[in-house]
C-alpha cells in the first residue's frame, strides 16, 4: 500500500463479527499487500459501547478473547488514504471471505460509539443494496 496524505487514526482495521481464522486471514492479505503495518483489533461485545476512535485504541490481534461473534460482519479501517481503503476492500471482495461491510474511521464519526455506527453502516448498506432504492 502507498497512499496520499488523507489520512485520519492509527494505522488500524477493526473488525466486528468475524472468528480467529479469518482475523488471520485478513492478517495474511493484508501482509501481501504490504500492509503488514495495520494492526488488526478484532472487537468484542464489551466494546460496542466505546466511540469509535476508543476502539482503535485497544490492544490487537490476540489469540483468545471473545470475539462479537454474533455481530453482523463488519471492518473499520482506519489512518488509511482513501486510495489504500479502494485496496482493501478490493482485496477483501477477492479474498473468499464472507461479504462485510466496510466504514473508515473519519473526524466526524470518531466521537460516536461502535454500536451507533454499526447501525448506522448496516442501515446505509441496506439501502443501497435494495435496488429499487436506486431508481
Amino acid at each position: 500500500l502507498g497512499g496520499t496524505s488523507d489520512r485520519f487514526g492509527p494505522d488500524a482495521m477493526l473488525t466486528v463479527g468475524f472468528k480467529l481464522e479469518e482475523v488471520s486471514a485478513l492478517r495474511q492479505m493484508l501482509d501481501r499487500m504490504g500492509a503488514d503495518f495495520v494492526r488488526i483489533i478484532p472487537c468484542s461485545e464489551e466494546m460496542f459501547q466505546l466511540r469509535l476512535f476508543e476502539a482503535f485504541g485497544r490492544e490487537g490481534e490476540r489469540e483468545g478473547g471473545e470475539f462479537a461473534l454474533g455481530a453482523k460482519k463488519t471492518i473499520f479501517l482506519s489512518g488509511l488514504s482513501g486510495e489504500e481503503v479502494v485496496e482493501v476492500v478490493a482485496a477483501y471482495k477477492d479474498s473468499g471471505l464472507d461479504r462485510s461491510v466496510f466504514a473508515a474511521m473519519l473526524p466526524a464519526n470518531a466521537e460516536k460509539t461502535l454500536e451507533e455506527l454499526m447501525a448506522e453502516v448496516h442501515k446505509d448498506d441496506a439501502l443501497l443494496s435494495d435496488g429499487s432504492q436506486l431508481e
